[in-house]
């Protein structure tokens, strides 16, 4: 099930119109992963975005995270199951590109979205390809591989989780 919700993100990722994420309430565990595979992220002040509380699915959801926030911050965050932070603070950690008041997400949201949609469709599809190129889908690509192959690598760090008791000296990113 997991690995079928990230063949589905990865698409997402691979449209070659940009995609906008609009969040407001609760954005939660794989709701977060599906966020992480859009372009641009706009959340509200008052959302609450995190892990989930139980803990399932284990290194799927901190993959993704990393990717966006780094390793301390996301271990920071999933080392404690049902962590959450407001949209405010999503956007200090760099995982929302913008935070707006509530009563404003959406007027901002489909503001920008107007904006972008008058750009030159092939333009906007070289940057989606530029900065996806070396990017998170080639470190979720890669990952998925191993997993297809029986190798279960920790996403992003290219340590095997049979490795997980040692870790590597002088390395940050290490999940």
């Amino acid at each position: 099930m997991l690995q079928r919700n990230v063949e589905h993100w990865l698409r997402l990722r691979d449209l070659p119109k940009p995609v906008i994420a609009m969040v407001h309430g609760y954005c939660l565990a794989g709701a977060t992963q599906l966020c992480i595979c859009t372009d641009i992220i706009f959340v509200a002040e008052d959302a609450r975005i995190g892990f989930p509380s139980i803990p399932a699915g284990a290194g799927y959801v901190s993959a993704f995270w990393n990717w966006m926030v780094g390793p301390h911050r996301t271990k920071y965050l999933a080392f404690l199951p049902g962590s959450q932070i407001s949209g405010r603070e999503a956007e200090a950690m760099g995982f929302a590109t913008r935070v707006f008041p509530a009563d404003k997400l959406e007027e901002e949201t489909y503001s920008y979205a107007r904006r972008v949609a008058k750009g030159p469709a092939q333009k906007l599809q070289l940057e989606k390809n530029t900065t996806r190129s070396s990017t998170l889908g080639q470190a979720m690509r890669r990952s998925r591989r191993s997993a297809r192959n029986g190798a279960c690598e920790a996403p992003f760090s290219g340590t095997k989780s049979s490795e997980a008791g040692s870790r590597p000296s002088g390395r940050d990113d290490y999940l």
